[in-house]
């Protein structure tokens, strides 16, 4: 999909608190992902890493709500925030260290110069690296897979991974960044729609 690169672009990290969003929609299989994230995932990073700001960020849906109060009501490091729909997303991505989601949300957490862990609505796939970014992006970040990957292990040991280093995985992002502009340009996506749509005339030209 095609994302608009002069909204998404890379902007420097304010500095103060730790802040990590999840962002997505929570209504049916994705509410339920979130859920096992904060209670399977969460709850075990929480014991281990110095305090941060973790911000839900998506449509708010009530069922969904109560749990998340009921799962972070332990949480010792952890100080979460349920914001809901928000309508300056970039904001959210400007002052945030860490972007926990899928499909178009892991691409604009990307181009905004942020660290990206994929979790989507079939698995969590982990930090998003420029050696795995062809397998992020032919599942989706994790919504579209042959197989579930919930993994609570692989999924704690990333997350920790990922706050402890997260100012060195930003400043290496460059060549990360490079590509997913190549893979998401507007024009560079039109231009490939009109080059196959070129070659099918050329080839039905020459069957005619």
């Amino acid at each position: 999909n095609a994302v608009d690169l002069n909204r998404f672009i890379i902007r420097e990290l304010p500095g103060g608190e730790l802040n990590i969003a999840i962002v997505g929609r929570y209504s049916g299989p994705k509410g339920k992902v979130l859920i096992w994230y904060l209670r399977e995932v969460f709850s075990k990073v929480d014991e281990k890493v110095k305090p941060f700001n973790l911000l839900i960020v998506g449509r708010q849906v009530d069922e969904i709500v109560r749990e998340v109060e009921n799962v972070s009501s332990c949480f010792r490091a952890c100080r979460l925030k349920q914001l809901g729909f928000v309508d300056d997303i970039e904001k959210i991505y400007k002052n945030t260290a860490i972007v926990i989601g899928a499909g178009r949300v892991a691409v604009e957490a990307i181009l905004s110069g942020r660290c990206v862990l994929a979790l989507g609505e079939r698995g969590f796939l982990g930090l998003v690296k420029r050696e795995n970014l062809y397998d992020m992006e032919r599942s989706s970040f994790g919504d579209c897979l042959f197989e579930d990957e919930f993994n609570v292990d692989f999924a704690v040991n990333e997350t920790i991974f990922a706050i402890e280093n997260y100012m060195d995985i930003i400043n290496h992002k460059r060549k990360l960044v490079e590509k997913v502009k190549e893979l998401h340009d507007a024009e560079i996506i039109e231009a490939q729609i009109n080059d196959v749509y070129r070659r099918l005339l050329h080839k039905r030209g020459q069957q005619s």
